[in-house]
């Protein structure tokens, strides 16, 4: 009970009709004259006090009002529990009738009984609308109406009937925060005696137990509610932990638990990734399955300057944004569609690493009801900081994972990767001074003859000293480094040093054409990406790699898990031999970028992405100085020289199919004692199709590729005339039919019967 009850309470006449008049509406001339307010100790000599009252009390209600309220925790139904009071306390002071009003968002909601004894709502009005329960609201201060007929106009102009109401009584229920939870209305009608100061101090004193019951109970549903989200937390945390969920499983949990209690009908996590120099952005959105909501994280991320604008007050000052209208400033236009979904409302929230850098965001779109709550405002920042420990944690565990799988890995790769003895690399450089160029080397169709295979590490070292000669630290180290590349390469049929050869040759001949297009950096970055694009290949896809869920894909997470394990390798092997001399941090930076843009694009996946956003603008719109332009020639580049084994004589095509069909149809005879079916041209059952699938990933591939570096390099035609007469030869191959495939398959030199090969070793999934 608020301070303003206990004064107007226990005074004579309170807060008098005449003080609800002056407020609100100019008094009828027949008033009668207001008594003078009478001090506390004053009036507690005069009548009961306070104790007196309370003794009184010891009936119904004080009887029972523990369990009145006990059980209004357990149901939360106030306007039920406030009706029954309201009724005990209308029967002890003989009202005739009553009404119970609700505070609601600055709102009187009115509750009655009906007939088969529910408590149901009914109408609602204004606060501050002319009436006497919305203005004992407003004043937080109780009424008595002794005798209505001096206050007819008044009660007329409320739309009371004065000749049937003889007397009032309206008292506010108040927190002990003087917050109005709820107001009672008693009424008198008829000859009964009207209402007396003892009936309002009795009713205002119980009032004050009613509020303090409701302050009390409220403040126990907030505590148990905050156990149960304890609770909730605690399960997340204890499970992830405990090893029995995933993180992105517990920030999911997390995130459909705030948006469910903040009522918000969209949830979307943004992850911030730097961990390849430029910051990316990987986005989780919600994906729903049969029985379950789950968050579903999409193919590709984006760049920074990709993300909604606003997103970057987050990052920038590391505190959540709410934004009421679409209408906010902050919000532009531009940011909308970004959303996926049109956006009335925005609760941005950031999750933080242990040095308080914004590690990722947390997006509510669309509440039901605009703002937070400062509950909701708790319980947000509660959500937040439980992801961002999450989060920490689950940072050191994959740095902690990568660690151990990479220890793994490189002990694999020195398993096959011996670095070459003192012997072997001065007989190297003893070989290079008899060594000469193959007649025919400058063409784009050249291919080394089998009797040359042992050059080829001579023939590297040449392409690299008329490439790059100058910055070279000397012939002992980059025969090393040479010698390590080819020992990184391991013995499988088409992954091998002798292809990776092929693509270093391809590229020096466009680099070699084209000096004055590549810069210095770019020259060292294509070259030495194409040389090692493959190493340590153990000559399986990427898909099949995914199927057994490789260490090579856990530790490589996201795309491409073979092309950045070649560049990791690639890397190591330069970061070993030094092979640069006056090559500073930032040109090294450079040049691995360079590097690792190249291996990359060799993923085919990646290619068909590039091709789509760049196919028709490489024929239109290119331009040399754009960067991006640039690095989508790249692209072609690279993906021409990895497929150029496509551009020679046909009996060498046809050899490197061969060897390329060995890789595939050992994968697919793996795949089927796994019971999975493998794709047709893993499927050595399917081999009399081969020459179809050659004319499709000539046509599909490897053409459109060429056609664009015809168009912008011109002088690399060559590799697309080569390619088109290859075509040719497999379309007439084709179209003479399955025998006549089979006939020359079994040719000397092309034979590709079914072989009984045990299938490759499958690796121990982690």
């Amino acid at each position: 009970m608020s301070k303003n009850d206990v004064d107007f309470a226990l005074s004579d006449s309170s807060w008098s009709c005449s003080d609800l008049q002056t407020n609100i509406i100019k008094l009828e001339p027949k008033v009668t004259k207001r008594k003078k307010r009478v001090p506390c100790s004053k009036f507690m000599k005069k009548i009961e006090t306070l104790q007196e009252i309370e003794e009184k009390c010891q009936s119904y209600f004080h009887r029972h009002l523990d369990n009145i309220w006990q059980n209004l925790i357990l149901t939360e139904r106030h306007a039920a529990l406030l009706y029954q009071a309201a009724q005990t306390l209308s029967e002890r002071i003989s009202s005739s009738f009553f009404f119970v009003y609700l505070v609601e968002d600055d709102k009187l909601v009115n509750y009655q009984k009906t007939l088969d004894g529910n408590i149901v709502r009914g109408e609602e009005e204004e606060i501050n609308k002319l009436s006497l329960a919305g203005s004992v609201a407003e004043k937080k201060m109780s009424l008595l109406i002794e005798d209505t007929e001096n206050y007819r106009g008044y009660l007329e102009s409320l739309d009371f009937k004065v000749d049937e109401i003889k007397s009032i009584i309206c008292v506010p229920i108040c927190d002990p925060t003087e917050v109005c939870l709820a107001v009672l209305e008693f009424f008198r009608i008829g000859v009964s005696t009207p209402f007396t100061s003892e009936d309002r101090a009795y009713i205002v004193a119980n009032a004050g137990w009613i509020g303090a019951a409701i302050h009390q109970s409220v403040y126990n549903q907030e505590i148990l509610e905050q156990e149960r989200m304890k609770s909730k937390l605690m399960n997340y945390t204890q499970k992830y932990f405990s090893g029995e969920r995933m993180a992105i499983e517990t920030l999911q949990n997390m995130g459909i638990t705030l948006k469910s209690t903040i009522t918000a009908n969209k949830l979307t996590i943004y992850a911030i990734d730097k961990s390849w120099g430029e910051p990316l952005v990987w986005i989780y959105r919600e994906g729903y399955c049969v029985d379950h909501t789950e968050l579903v994280r999409k193919n590709l991320p984006m760049t920074m300057d990709e993300i909604p604008k606003i997103f970057t007050i987050v990052i920038n000052t590391g505190e959540k944004v709410v934004v009421t209208s679409s209408t906010d400033p902050r919000f532009g236009d531009h940011d909308r569609h970004k959303f996926g979904t049109y956006v009335r409302n925005l609760v941005l929230h950031p999750t933080k690493t242990h040095k308080g850098h914004v590690q990722g965001i947390i997006a509510l779109l669309n509440k039901d009801v605009k703002g937070l709550t400062p509950k909701e405002e708790i319980f947000l920042d509660i959500i937040g900081d439980y992801c961002s420990l999450c989060c920490i944690h689950w940072q050191y565990e994959i740095r902690i994972l990568k660690q151990k799988w990479s220890i793994i890995e490189l002990k694999t790769l020195l398993n096959h990767n011996l670095a070459p003895c003192h012997h072997e690399t001065k007989l190297y450089i003893e070989n290079l001074k008899t060594f000469s160029v193959p007649e025919g080397f400058d063409s784009l169709t050249w291919y080394i003859h089998p009797e040359e295979v042992d050059s080829i590490p001579q023939l590297v070292y040449y392409m690299m000293d008329d490439l790059m000669g100058s910055e070279l630290l000397s012939k002992e180290c980059l025969a090393q480094y040479i010698l390590k590349v080819r020992s990184a390469y391991r013995q499988v049929t088409f992954h091998n040093f002798q292809h990776a050869f092929n693509a270093a040759h391809c590229m020096y001949t466009i680099i070699k054409r084209n000096m004055n297009v590549f810069t210095e950096m770019e020259k060292k970055g294509l070259f030495l990406g194409a040389l090692c694009h493959d190493a340590d290949h153990p000559g399986l896809s990427n898909n099949f790699l995914m199927l057994i869920k490789s260490r090579t894909v856990l530790l490589y997470d996201g795309e491409s898990p073979l092309e950045n394990h070649h560049y990791y390798v690639t890397m190591a092997i330069l970061q070993e031999t030094k092979i640069f001399k006056n090559l500073d941090e930032k040109s090294y930076r450079d040049m691995a970028l360079e590097i690792r843009k190249t291996i990359i694009s060799t993923d085919l996946a990646v290619h068909f992405r590039l091709r789509n956003e760049s196919f028709q603008l490489m024929f239109e719109n290119f331009n040399f100085s754009e960067i991006k332009h640039r690095d989508y020639l790249k692209c072609y580049v690279t993906t021409a020289c990895d497929l150029s084994g496509n551009s020679k004589s046909f009996s060498v095509v046809k050899k490197l199919t061969d060897n390329l069909l060995q890789e595939f149809y050992h994968e697919g005879d793996t795949q089927k004692s796994m019971n999975v079916k493998p794709l047709s041209l893993m499927d050595r059952e399917q081999y009399d199709y081969v020459p179809k699938d050659q004319v499709l990933f000539l046509e599909v591939v490897v053409l459109p590729c060429l056609e664009v570096l015809a168009e912008v390099l011109p002088n690399t035609e060559e590799l697309l005339r080569q390619t088109l007469k290859v075509r040719q030869k497999w379309i007439v191959i084709r179209d003479r039919g399955i025998e006549y495939w089979r006939y020359i398959s079994r040719r000397p030199g092309g034979s590709m019967e079914a072989r009984d090969t045990e299938p490759i070793s499958t690796p121990e999934p982690h």
